[in-house]
C-alpha cells in the first residue's frame, strides 16, 4: 500500500510543479504582450510628437515668411515718436499724468 500511496503523491506533485509552470509562462506571456503594447504605444506617440513638431516648425517658417519687415527698417525715432509714454505720479490722492 505505501508504493500506491507513493505514486499518487509523486503524481499529485508532478501536477502541482505543471501547474506552476505553465502559470509562469502565461506570466511571462502576459508581460512580454503588456510589453510590446507599452513600446508601440510609445512609438506611435513619438511619432505624433514629431508630427505636432514639425507642424509648427512649418507654421513658425510661415509666419516668418508673411511677417511685415518695414517696422524694423524705421529709425529708432520713428518708432519712439508714434508711441508716447505716460508717466503716473502720484502725490497723496491726486495723480499727475506726464506724457514725454
Amino acid at each position: 500500500m505505501s508504493q500506491l500511496a507513493y505514486h499518487w503523491e509523486a503524481l499529485r506533485k508532478q501536477r502541482v510543479i505543471d501547474r506552476k509552470s505553465e502559470a509562469l509562462k502565461r506570466m511571462a506571456e502576459k508581460q512580454a504582450l503588456e510589453e510590446a503594447r507599452r513600446a508601440e504605444a510609445a512609438a506611435k506617440e513619438e511619432s505624433e510628437r514629431q508630427k505636432r513638431e514639425s507642424s509648427r516648425q512649418k507654421m513658425l517658417k510661415e509666419q516668418v515668411k508673411d511677417k511685415d519687415w518695414s517696422s524694423l527698417k524705421k529709425t529708432n525715432e520713428e518708432r519712439n515718436s508714434s508711441s508716447k509714454k505716460t508717466y503716473h505720479y502720484r502725490q497723496g490722492h491726486r495723480t499727475l499724468k506726464i506724457e514725454v
